[in-house]
C-alpha cells in the first residue's frame, strides 16, 4: 500500500530527494550536528514534505503506522521526512 493511499490525502513534496555533493553536505554538517554523514537526501532514498491543510502530527502517526524505514517530524520547519532506512522515528521534540 503506497503512503499516498494509506493517509487518504495527496501529498505534496517539499523535496523529492537532493542532489547534494559531498562538500556541500560536509558543509551543512558544520552548521548543525543534526545532519548525517551520509544523508539518504544524498543518496535520493529520502522524502521530506508536508500536506498543506493536514497536521504533521496526524502524518507523523499514520508514516509510524507503516512500520516501514525512518520517519522524522520536525516541528519547527513543519514537516516529515520518511526514507528508506530500516525502520526507526526521531522527532525534533525529542
Amino acid at each position: 500500500m503506497s503512503f499516498i493511499k494509506y493517509i487518504g490525502y495527496q501529498v505534496n513534496r517539499y523535496s523529492l530527494f537532493q542532489i547534494i555533493e559531498q562538500k556541500t553536505n560536509n558543509l551543512l554538517r558544520k552548521s548543525s550536528s543534526a545532519v548525517a554523514i551520509n544523508r539518504f537526501h544524498t543518496l535520493g532514498r529520502a522524502v521530506d514534505f508536508y500536506i498543506e491543510g493536514i497536521p504533521p502530527n496526524k502524518i507523523y502517526k499514520a508514516a509510524l503506522r507503516m512500520n516501514v524505514g525512518g520517519v522524522g517530524f520536525y516541528h519547527k520547519s513543519y514537516f516529515i521526512h520518511i526514507d528508506t532506512s530500516p525502520v526507526r522515528n526521531w522527532s525534533s521534540y525529542q
